[in-house]
């Protein structure tokens, strides 16, 4: 009997607590108790500090939660054996069981190992004459009720603590948000003064400055347009890193195609052929997308500047069975020593001597394609172009370096 309520009662439950609500309700069904309370104690140390888990019926609840109570709870907590209260007015929680019409009920203490962590109480049993039946199935089950209640308890717990970090996180994410869009806007005042003075004085006054002094004005309003890149940088990436995000399944072409012709507009002088390669459908953030294939493929289109024949291309490839994503150049290339530098906020392939400025793309890059819990990495050599590669999830993403690990550690 036994065996069969305890696998009845995991057959429904969804999780710790849920199973101690069915194992009450098969308890009380199957005795025949007008009520049933699992307390669980929180310290061995102090009698008060208890807690009311489960009670059944839930209307009972309150009373079984007022101050009233406690009573019951302290004197169950003496109880190193099943324990019978008889509606004898030998003690206060007895007088009290009474007063509600309980005149015999059971305390079962529960333990785990040498130390009791609660107790079941049955209140308002039917009579006594099978009193010894229930009381070996209460012992028999009392073992699997206290790891029940104390998993329930710890499994609370964490659902607390998990919540509580969660809007610990979100308060956070909110002020730091207001931090850097506070910088961004602090920072953006004296750059364009610094822009709009500098460009006044070369046109104003061109005519009194030597070439020297032209030439400096000039790097001072380039500096400060890099400066401005940056705050744009930091802007994107905190947007990223701090949005709510929300997938859904769409065609990373469709995201990619008015980027290019953006790009082809801005520069009509250049002629770069792009191409879509594979099924690019995706599960995706519409907004973190078209965020990673902004960068990717203006980075593709500047670092190809120089090629007689550029290509660009989109792509999925399917590696060890995991889907990678990738944005393929034919452009200036970079040491593979670098590979992990271009992700570094302010790093990029200007920090190891290409001609185009640092920037903040590929560290958003890769914080957006974590956002959706995979990865993103780099392969390219000198003069021959570069490879940006991510995935979507951890499992992909682990396929997806499979050989290559292995191939490192080989």
């Amino acid at each position: 009997m036994t065996l069969e309520i305890l696998s009845d009662v995991l057959s429904r439950a969804d999780d710790p607590h849920d199973a101690g609500v069915h194992l009450v309700a098969e308890m009380r069904e199957l005795i025949g108790a007008r009520c049933i309370i699992l307390v669980e104690y929180r310290s061995p140390l102090s009698r008060e500090d208890h807690r009311v888990v489960h009670v059944n019926p839930r209307r009972l609840r309150p009373w079984a939660t007022s101050p009233d109570a406690a009573a019951l709870y302290a004197d169950a907590r003496h109880a190193t054996a099943t324990r019978l209260w008889r509606a004898t007015g030998s003690s206060l929680a007895e007088e009290m069981l009474a007063a509600r019409g309980f005149t015999v009920s059971l305390v079962v203490p529960l333990t785990v190992g040498s130390t009791a962590v609660g107790a079941m109480l049955l209140l308002g049993l039917p009579d006594e004459r099978h009193l010894a039946d229930a009381t070996t199935l209460l012992e028999s089950l009392a073992p699997t009720l206290a790891l029940v209640s104390r998993s329930a308890y710890q499994y609370a717990e964490k659902e607390q603590l998990a919540d509580e970090r969660a809007r610990s996180l979100a308060v956070v994410s909110r002020e730091l948000e207001a931090i850097v869009y506070a910088i961004a806007h602090d920072l953006r005042q004296p750059l364009r003064a610094l822009d709009s003075f500098s460009y006044a004085l070369l046109h104003d006054y061109a005519g009194q400055l030597d070439e020297e002094a032209r030439d400096a004005l000039r790097r001072i309003r380039v500096s400060a347009g890099r400066m401005d890149q940056l705050t744009d940088g930091l802007v994107s990436l905190a947007r990223v890193s701090l949005r709510e995000i929300a997938p859904v399944d769409m065609d990373l072409a469709a995201v990619a195609t008015p980027i290019i012709d953006g790009l082809r507009l801005a520069h009509p002088e250049r002629y770069v052929a792009f191409r879509f390669e594979g099924d690019l459908q995706a599960r995706v953030d519409p907004g973190l997308a078209e965020i990673v294939l902004r960068h990717l493929l203006d980075n593709a289109w500047r670092y190809t500047l120089g090629t007689a024949h550029p290509e660009i291309a989109l792509a999925c490839n399917v590696v060890n069975g995991a889907r990678v994503f990738s944005v393929r150049d034919n452009g200036i290339g970079f040491d593979p020593d670098d590979a992990e530098a271009l992700f570094a906020p302010f790093r990029g392939l200007f920090a190891i001597g290409a001609p185009v400025g640092p920037s903040l793309g590929l560290a958003t890059v890769r914080r957006a394609v974590a956002r959706h819990g995979g990865d993103c990495w780099a392969e390219g050599s000198p003069g021959l172009g570069a490879t940006v590669s991510w995935t979507l999830s951890h499992d992909d993403t682990l396929r997806a370096r499979r050989d290559a690990d292995s191939g490192l550690s080989g």
